[in-house]
């Protein structure tokens, strides 16, 4: 057990273990065994084989319920702490259980059954002589004490309804050695791993043992408080310095304390997945130096605790991203966004996808909510294409206007809901035709040609291009366009907005020139207003205007030149 790096090699990811929590069981034996797939609250309770006067006891020294609280000199129990194990401790616990016996969905109701499994499994596996089976039945079935108790129990009984009558009276009595004040903090759903470790002179090398029971069960005074057993992990061994019993024990219930390998451990369904959950611990362990670490130190409880998914997720991202781009994939395949490889595939994917809904759209159609809805999009639509029209027909010349929008918005609106699929689309003259209709207009007339008839060849072969983009399924390339290329596209809309908006300011300074020169002399002689005559001084020269103009006249006179 000192060899520390023996077939240390994880042979299997946690997550290959806790596939369960998605819905896939961990092997076919298990598959219909739904009691397994329900992680419960672990309460776990160790007990350390004590020598008291001439008979050995089983004696609790510590428990954990998230945390861990240990049996002081005094015989108080101490505040809740973090475990805290050595390094080495993990790997001694991984190599026991990977040298020990490993029972998992024992069928047992009582504690001398389980012991009686044990023996006979460790005697198979040829980790037991047979000769000491009596012997180590009689250790296990020692007698046991708990804290909270005032006196000794008696020898332990097993709960089974076929005891002697003795027994069954005796069980009474025990029941009442249960610590019934801590039970109040403990979840009714929550279910016990004992842990027993010691050291005894019959055996020559260390005995370890995992055990998961198939039902818990209620086994007597074995636990401190009335929770049924699931777990129980045995250690004994010839008494040693070099290996202490005690710390293993408190690494199992450490891991025992982790949501984590509580998984692991109620699925696994044979050692191999039970040591890829000790692995993720060791994985996810912490280490101190020790030369700036004292392991006696005890570290409190925090209140922000890393959560599980927190923890699996570095683990599960790779999973993940290939189960994101499966499901991208069959959204992709249901929205016709895949390569059909043949001719018009998707195409004609598409139509037999529309076939069923066909007639119940048309029907729907008149219903009353449906009747407000497209009466809204019919202004809707109205008002762009009259306002573009006007537009283009200022840009075109008149070649295009109000009337030929309408016109094209009706046919290609439509066609366009009649058949894609989407007639809550609206289609409508936007800018950049605006802005593209002026380049081709402006084009045509410096070049000489006839826009209409350079306009009607764009629209072919915009067509013909587009039927070919239809035959070859390019539309499953629309998946590849992400939000970069929209904002592209925005980008470009808006730059050229500004620049007209720009463009026509200064225009309208050529069209209006404000000009800064006064025109003519602005030097005048002021002299006495009279019908007789009245002299203009109007660019150096002196003009008589005829006299007979009255004063009421004066409002009628243009300037002179």
């Amino acid at each position: 057990m000192q060899n520390r790096d023996m077939n240390y090699a994880p042979v299997r990811t946690v997550d290959d273990i806790t596939d369960d929590l998605d819905g896939t069981p961990p092997s076919n034996e298990r598959m219909n065994k739904d009691v397994h797939q329900t992680r419960h609250p672990i309460f776990s309770e160790m007990m350390e084989l004590k020598k008291q006067g001439d008979i050995m006891v089983w004696r609790e020294s510590a428990r954990w319920l998230t945390f861990e609280e240990k049996v002081e000199n005094g015989g108080r129990w101490s505040k809740p702490f973090v475990t805290t194990v050595l390094l080495h401790t993990l790997y001694d616990l991984r190599s026991s259980i990977l040298a020990g016996t490993v029972i998992l969905d024992m069928d047992a109701t009582d504690f001398e059954q389980i012991a009686r499994f044990l023996s006979s499994g460790m005697v198979k596996s040829n980790l037991l002589a047979p000769e000491k089976i009596p012997q180590l039945n009689k250790t296990l079935l020692e007698r046991v004490i708990h804290q909270h108790q005032k006196r000794n129990t008696s020898c332990l009984r097993p709960t089974s309804k076929n005891n002697h009558s003795v027994k069954s009276a005796n069980f009474d009595e025990d029941a009442d050695q249960h610590n019934l004040h801590f039970m109040k903090k403990i979840s009714c759903t929550a279910e016990a791993c004992n842990i027993m470790v010691g050291g005894v002179d019959y055996l020559d090398k260390p005995l370890a043992a995992f055990i998961r029971l198939k039902s818990s069960v209620l086994l007597d005074n074995l636990t401190e408080v009335p929770v049924p057993t699931r777990f129980l992990f045995l250690l004994l061994g010839p008494p040693s310095r070099s290996i202490d019993f005690c710390e293993i024990g408190r690494a199992l219930a450490a891991c025992m304390s982790d949501e984590i390998f509580q998984d692991v451990a109620y699925r696994s369904a044979n050692c191999e997945q039970l040591l890829a959950g000790l692995d993720e611990i060791l994985k996810e362990a912490t280490v101190l130096p020790p030369g700036k670490w004292n392991p006696n130190t005890r570290v409190q409880p925090c209140v922000d605790i890393t959560s599980r998914n927190t923890r699996r997720r570095p683990i599960d991202k790779e999973k993940e991203e290939l189960q994101k781009e499966e499901e991208a994939r069959k959204i992709r395949e249901e929205t016709g966004l895949v390569r059909s490889g043949v001719l018009f595939g998707g195409l004609f994917n598409d139509i037999k996808r529309r076939a069923p809904w066909f007639w119940s759209d048309l029907k729907d159609g008149f219903h009353l909510q449906c009747i407000a809805s497209w009466i809204f999009l019919y202004f809707a639509c109205l008002s762009p294409i009259i306002t573009f029209g006007a537009l283009l027909s200022q840009v075109t010349g008149a070649n295009m206007a109000a009337m030929e929008s309408l016109v094209a918005g009706f046919v290609c609106g439509l066609l366009y809901g009649f058949f894609s699929g989407q007639p809550l689309t609206i289609l409508a003259s936007t800018g950049p035709v605006l802005v593209f209709e002026t380049i081709v207009y402006d084009y045509c007339d410096t070049i000489g040609w006839d826009y209409m008839s350079f306009r009607f060849c764009i629209g072919t072969w915009i067509a013909v291009i587009l039927m070919i983009l239809v035959a070859v399924d390019a539309s499953a390339f629309v998946c590849y366009i992400t939000r970069f290329t929209e904002d592209n596209f925005t980008i470009l809309v808006a730059v050229i907005f500004i620049y007209e908006a720009i463009g026509n300011v200064f225009g309208i300074e050529k069209k209006f020139p404000m000009g800064s020169v006064l025109y003519g002399n602005t030097s005048y002689e002021s002299l006495p207003f009279s019908n007789e005559s009245i002299e203009m001084q109007v660019s150096g020269e002196i003009t008589t205007v005829p006299n007979n103009i009255t004063y009421a006249n004066v409002s009628e006179i243009l300037t002179i030149q």
